[in-house]
């Protein structure tokens, strides 16, 4: 502990479709050297940075398992707060002075993507990428955003590249997530299912607790009429998490074209139920779906 600098601890977002564990320093030594830069996202990690360059005696670990749950990273949620607002206005300031500062290219580039405008992004995320050093989180989320960019634009390819660059950073498994995923729901689009579901394996490896991960991996199984597999890692999504509404569609989907009749509509019924307290539209197009196949409803 003597040689402790900083622990690194797992934060989980709460609703987060495909990224959701990041890193963060949560806890850290009471050392002179060590202080908060840049804006909105105050970080000690470049000064921790500096410290390991100059005494790599000391050491940063990461914390295994999740420490933190973090909730609002909804769309809803942070329009509500008009969040983006005070964060555009807060790095676009700091960059008007510090225009190749990677982090904050990243975190900007990222924020306007997030609200549409990937072609403003897009600029900021290549500046960053340009400018990066010594910070493969960085370069990760730098490589992982312009991935987001270029397929929302239609270059799948330098889509598939920046995700691979992305995966290649020796950062921690379960901070891969989100590529894996991408690169993986890319591949799919290409018809490339066996690729796709290479990806989707090791998102669940990455991070076994995440059931997107398994809900995507028996979509690619299903896709290329693995239907065995596929119903297993559906299964394996629901027991994560109970109220995957889609996932029971996709469930009862697999078990009807296997001819389990009785199955299938347990599994289309709870989906229904679940739509209706959260999309109630879908809950009756789903009901209609499944008149027009045939089964009976009681």
């Amino acid at each position: 502990m003597d040689s402790l600098l900083a622990v690194n601890v797992l934060r989980y977002e709460l609703d987060a479709e495909q990224a959701p564990y990041s890193a963060v320093s949560r806890l850290f030594r009471n050392h002179p050297d060590l202080k908060f830069k840049r804006p909105y996202h105050e970080t000690v990690d470049d000064s921790i940075t500096v410290v390991l360059e100059t005494a790599p005696q000391w050491q940063v670990i990461l914390w295994p398992e999740v420490a933190l749950e973090h909730t609002g990273y909804t769309a809803e949620a942070i329009a509500q707060r008009d969040k983006f607002t005070r964060a555009q206005i807060i790095m676009e300031s700091y960059l008007a002075t510090q225009p190749d500062d990677a982090y904050v290219c990243n975190k900007l580039g990222a924020l306007y993507g997030s609200t549409g405008d990937w072609e403003k992004g897009r600029s900021l995320l290549e500046r960053g990428l340009a400018s990066v050093q010594d910070d493969a989180l960085t370069a990760y989320e730098l490589n992982y955003h312009l991935g987001l960019a270029n397929r929302i634009s239609g270059q799948l390819e330098v889509a598939a590249e920046h995700y691979s660059t992305a995966l290649s950073q020796p950062i921690p498994e379960v901070l891969k997530v989100g590529a894996y995923i991408n690169l993986g729901s890319l591949r799919q689009t290409q018809k490339d299912f066996l690729g796709a579901i290479e990806q989707f394996e090791r998102a669940t490896q990455a991070a076994p607790q995440f059931a997107t991960a398994f809900f995507n991996l028996g979509t690619a199984q299903r896709s290329r009429g693995y239907l065995a597999p596929a119903i297993a890692a559906y299964q394996k999504a629901i027991a994560l998490d109970p109220n995957y509404a889609e996932a029971y569609q996709n469930l009862g989907v697999a078990l009807f074209k296997l001819g389990k009749l009785p199955e299938s509509l347990k599994a289309f019924k709870r989906a229904i139920a679940l739509y209706q307290k959260t999309n109630p539209a879908e809950a009756k197009r789903l009901q209609q779906g499944i008149r027009n196949l045939g089964i009976q409803q009681h």
